[in-house]
């Protein structure tokens, strides 16, 4: 009994441990692909204050 708690246990923090480190990475994923549009877009964007 008192293994099959633990084991369940165990089962449960790995999965909520994987699905953080998904959400992690799909958030850093997202977050990459914001900078890099905005990126793009400030220096495509003629600006009048930094002309680099």
């Amino acid at each position: 009994m008192l293994v099959k708690l633990m084991f369940l246990l165990s089962l449960l923090s790995v999965m909520v441990f994987s699905f953080i480190l998904k959400q992690g990475v799909t958030a850093l994923l997202v977050s990459a692909i914001f900078i890099g549009l905005a990126g793009i877009f400030m220096k495509t964007k003629p600006t009048n204050k930094d002309s680099s």
